[in-house]
């Protein structure tokens, strides 16, 4: 199973399930509506002040959040920092009255930075604590796992990877981001690099998950624009500790 972190206003076995009905699908569509025009901080925000609509009070006494970020293994620095973040902005939530008056309850699942963790974590928060909406997933190879069930449950997921696939209204219809894309990440990094006008020719250093190589194909794609090409190019695990063979190579390869 998943390694776990429920930070919660009451025991997780009492943690109220959601009822399927009318209104409530009418609330999680207008939760939806919002988080097209809204960031991170503004959603939570939004929500205690009663902006986004939540479940009706007579259906449930909780807005319940499942997180799902790799507190352990290689991506465990943004989880850990993800849920820094996020746990102020609940007390201060509840500290001002919930949202609509509801407590919001956020539980914390470790992916372990294995995307099967993640989906096992997301199945688990979906069918067990019927969660209202779903957050993290920072890294994209377990976000890429992830996505389409959460989608298919039809609940809010919001995303904190940047792999451009992941947005797409049509295919996942209930995936928001607040960050900005791989691809656009891509096109400042190289815009700039080349404004400076000292660097012609660009290695790749890329690490082997989903991230990397979209990331490679990002840089690839950007680079084009400028009618320039990647001189070398230099994959590494990330669990590697030593890239001295990579840098070695890349400086042999002559890169600016």
């Amino acid at each position: 199973g998943c390694s776990e972190t429920i930070w919660t206003t009451r025991r997780p076995e009492t943690v109220s399930r959601r009822r399927k009905g009318s209104n409530e699908e009418e609330a999680v569509m207008s939760i939806i509506r919002k988080l097209r025009h809204v960031g991170l901080g503004s959603i939570l925000a939004a929500a205690a002040f009663g902006q986004i609509a939540a479940p009706s009070s007579t259906m449930a006494q909780e807005f319940t959040i499942g997180v799902i970020n790799a507190m352990t293994g290689v991506g465990a620095d943004l989880g850990i920092a993800s849920q820094q973040g996020v746990e102020p902005f609940v007390e201060e939530i509840n500290r001002a009255g919930g949202i609509n008056g509801m407590k919001l309850n956020v539980i914390f699942r470790d992916d372990e930075s294995n995307p099967q963790k993640g989906v096992t974590a997301a199945n688990e928060l979906i069918q067990r604590y019927r969660v209202n909406m779903i957050m993290g997933t920072n890294l994209t190879n377990v976000a890429t796992a992830v996505t389409p069930v959460v989608n298919q449950a039809k609940i809010p997921f919001m995303t904190m990877a940047t792999g451009s696939a992941l947005i797409d209204p049509q295919k996942f219809p209930y995936s928001f981001r607040t960050n900005i894309p791989t691809a656009l990440e891509a096109k400042n990094l190289v815009d700039y690099a080349v404004s400076q006008g000292k660097s012609k020719k660009f290695g790749l250093m890329v690490d082997t998950t989903a991230l990397g190589q979209a990331g490679a194909d990002a840089i690839r794609n950007a680079l084009k624009t400028h009618n320039l090409e990647p001189v070398a190019y230099e994959p590494f695990n990330p669990a590697d500790t030593d890239l001295s063979p990579q840098g070695f190579r890349l400086q042999k390869a002559g890169v600016d």
